[in-house]
């Protein structure tokens, strides 16, 4: 049975790397949150980071049992890279409003040696990645994205919450 957790996003921090001219956004900058479904089962988006390499989503997937009983173990598929970063196979969707239907609009795959995480019973992952250069070009157009990872495990967020923070240097 797939549990499926609604996440309200709160920035936490936005951290520049870079020199900001007027009014243009950083190269490179993340933003955290925290969610009200930290400790519950499912798949979590914890962050967004804009590096040289592009955007990606950083997550964290739960497998707490709701009563305290033991839960299987999920297994992550995905790659891991030479700087020794765990990125996520998923598959991504957008849609425009809460009614609509979702979109398929890629796959994610990481750059490396495929590898598969392991999360034990009634545990939390180390943060892994989800890239989501394929989202950039829905952020204007369409309202949420969904993440869809190897065990069915899916996040939903707002597709503003990928854009870059506005308040850098005020």
């Amino acid at each position: 049975m797939k549990t499926r957790i609604g996440i309200i996003l709160t920035v936490l921090a936005a951290l520049p790397c870079g020199v900001l001219s007027s009014g243009d956004p950083p190269a490179v900058w993340a933003k955290g949150f925290t969610s009200e479904g930290a400790g519950k089962t499912g798949l979590q988006l914890i962050g967004v980071d804009q590096s040289k390499e592009g955007l990606s989503g950083l997550f964290v997937y739960y497998n707490i049992s709701p009563d305290d009983r033991r839960t299987a173990p999920v297994v992550i598929a995905g790659a891991r890279s030479r700087t020794d970063i765990f990125w996520a196979n998923a598959t991504l969707q957008v849609k425009k409003t809460a009614a609509a239907e979702w979109q398929m609009v890629g796959k994610s795959k990481g750059d490396g040696v495929p590898e598969t995480m392991t999360v034990a019973s009634n545990e939390g992952s180390k943060v892994f990645r989800i890239d989501f250069e394929t989202l950039k070009r829905f952020i204007t157009t369409d309202g949420m994205g969904r993440v869809t990872i190897s065990c069915g495990a899916a996040a939903e967020f707002q597709l503003e919450a990928l854009t870059p923070p506005t308040n850098i240097g005020n």
